[in-house]
């Protein structure tokens, strides 16, 4: 578990928010395992907290998926089959092409896509340093970014709640060099066609990569059973 003095790092406003949050980036970095059982008693005495707030993250957690309460035995990190990982991504898939689709017409400003361009630069960096945590992050930036240049809140809500799941499946994707560099050259070609302003091609681009990388992802998951 990581230590309390990280809540340091970004300011939350509640202490239910900054344990939620602790939690769920220790699941999608897999610092926390499938199937890993969380107590609430050993998580509140690592964190020096009381247990009411981590009840109420991991509910939070719960409703997002990312953890599964079975009676009698306790508190589980979720552990995302096939089907789950499909139809994450086919959501994924409608909610960030709608967002390109969206976002095109919106764009007057380059700052909008300078910072994309920011997020890949950074991105090449890590990538060239073997910053696979550093990567990982960035990629979520990215992302995230995408879906914020569509202007439209309700899309961004819905992203934001699938966000965890989202992220605990780019971590089994990200570790990987050759696909993060081929994830490096997907962006690049995304924001290329978004500098041109062609919606047609930015969404297919989107498209593309998303369903690669669940292919990838299920070829995985495959090969390990």
């Amino acid at each position: 578990m990581a230590k309390a003095e990280l809540f340091n790092e970004i300011e939350y406003p509640s202490l239910t928010d900054k344990i939620y949050q602790l939690l769920k980036d220790s699941i999608a970095r897999r610092e926390l395992e499938p199937e890993t059982r969380l107590i609430d008693q050993e998580i509140a005495s690592n964190l020096g907290v009381s247990r009411t707030p981590v009840r109420e993250a991991i509910s939070r957690l719960e409703v997002e998926g990312l953890v599964t309460i079975v009676p009698r035995r306790g508190v589980f990190v979720a552990d995302p089959s096939p089907k789950d990982i499909k139809d994450l991504y086919e959501v994924r898939e409608v909610l960030e092409v709608l967002a390109v689709e969206l976002a095109v017409p919106l764009l007057r400003d380059e700052e909008d896509l300078s910072r994309l361009g920011r997020i890949l630069e950074e991105f090449k960096v890590a990538l060239d340093d073997h910053e696979y945590l550093v990567c990982f992050e960035l990629d979520r930036k990215f992302h995230d970014q995408l879906v914020k240049l569509s202007g439209n809140n309700k899309l961004i809500e819905i992203d934001r709640l699938l966000d965890g799941n989202i992220q605990v499946t780019r971590w089994i994707h990200c570790r990987d060099q050759h696909r993060q560099e081929l994830a490096y050259r997907e962006h690049r070609m995304i924001l290329d066609a978004l500098a041109r302003k062609d919606a047609a091609l930015a969404s297919k681009l989107v498209r593309d990569h998303i369903r690669r990388v669940e292919r990838d992802l299920l070829g995985g998951q495959q090969q390990n059973v």
